[in-house]
């Protein structure tokens, strides 16, 4: 006799804030919980609330933008590593902390900050509601709308700071990403996501698609478009060349005047300073007048730790051979300096 295999349907029932209060900010800090800040003067320890659409696992269709003519890559899914995950006999998604790499997407994507990082244990989806006062607030509604109450709290303000860099978490950053690299479109993911939750409207092409050559495209307003070069293994050098046809293809075929185009590319690191990369960076903004900007992953990281966007700045992070840092691009976004001594991955500064 045949048997019909079924999904296990999850046994979700979200919690609600009570509307009888009024959230107005989400507070972050480092290595401990969030706390939702209400207009009465009340707070409470954030807690998830078990969404019924997780904002922290898929992101939502909307999020993720399309362009005319282009095979897109619809994979929706916020983190690069499959670390974050949701059984369906968990009330709440658990996060496996050894291939999460503290890129702080799943965090920064909760709407009341229910996910935090910890130097020490890792992310951490806070799910006890610990007071009386806790419980008054966050409880279950079932007549209320889950999904426009989720559109509700996704206004709220975020303050504080997710993550705070050192070299020490850096290093252990980056050996885990040079150790998942070699996976399909991971660099490509994690790019495009980091890039979303700076305020980029991002998309990357499509896995398998021989038909296109660039890496990712976005766009900044109707008249701006950006093409994306992503690149975190030793083809770094092939990187300018590249954005170059890249360039020509969107002009000539699709008719975007060059000068609309901002040309990015994303490193895992810096090249040291005696490549040839900066020399032909410089050679291409002398003899075309086409600056191409910079940047590296872990610096779109300590900006989304910092919980800053770049929508305005993208077109800011022209260096060349002479002038090969980003340390104090990244400080002025973030209004501090940055916590890196050594900087061991050359994350903002080349080595020599």
């Amino acid at each position: 006799m045949s048997k019909i295999f079924k999904q296990i349907k999850k046994d979700n029932s979200p919690k609600t804030i009570n509307t009888n209060f009024e959230p107005i900010r989400v507070m972050h800090y480092k290595n401990k919980p969030s706390k939702i800040l209400f207009e009465n003067g009340d707070d409470i320890k954030s807690v998830c609330l078990s969404c019924q659409d997780p904002l922290c696992i898929n992101y939502e269709k909307n999020e993720l933008p399309k362009f005319k003519s282009f095979s897109i890559e619809n994979d929706n899914r916020v983190c690069p590593t499959n670390s974050i995950t949701w059984h369906a006999d968990d009330s709440n998604p658990t996060i496996n902390n050894d291939i999460c790499i503290k890129c702080g997407l799943c965090v920064k994507r909760c709407p009341i900050g229910a996910i935090y990082m910890d130097e020490k244990e890792g992310v951490i989806v806070n799910e006890f509601i610990e007071t009386s006062k806790n419980k008054d607030i966050i409880n279950q509604n079932k007549e209320l709308d889950f999904t426009k109450h989720i559109d509700y709290l996704k206004r709220i303000n975020h303050s504080g700071v997710l993550f705070k860099e050192t070299d020490k978490i850096m290093d252990e950053i980056y050996q885990k990403i040079n150790y998942l690299k070699s996976e399909i479109d991971f660099e490509n993911i994690l790019t495009r996501n980091l890039l979303i939750e700076t305020n980029i409207n991002c998309s990357i092409t499509r896995q398998g698609d021989v038909n296109t050559r660039m890496d990712g495209l976005f766009n900044l307003n109707k008249y701006t478009s950006g093409v994306l070069e992503i690149e975190f293994g030793p083809d770094i050098l092939d990187t300018p060349r590249n954005i170059l046809d890249n360039i020509a293809v969107l002009s000539s075929r699709y008719e975007i005047k060059y000068e609309n185009i901002i040309p990015l590319i994303i490193n895992l690191s810096l090249p040291n300073e005696r490549s040839e990369y900066w020399q032909v960076i410089a050679d291409i903004a002398k003899v075309l007048n086409i600056k191409i900007n910079s940047l590296t992953i872990g610096a779109l990281m300590i900006i989304n730790w910092n919980l800053k966007e770049i929508t305005s700045k993208i077109n800011n992070f022209y260096i060349d051979s002479n002038t090969m840092s980003i340390k104090e691009k990244i400080e002025n976004i973030i209004d501090r300096k940055v916590n890196l001594k050594q900087d061991n991955y050359s994350v903002l500064s080349p080595k020599k």
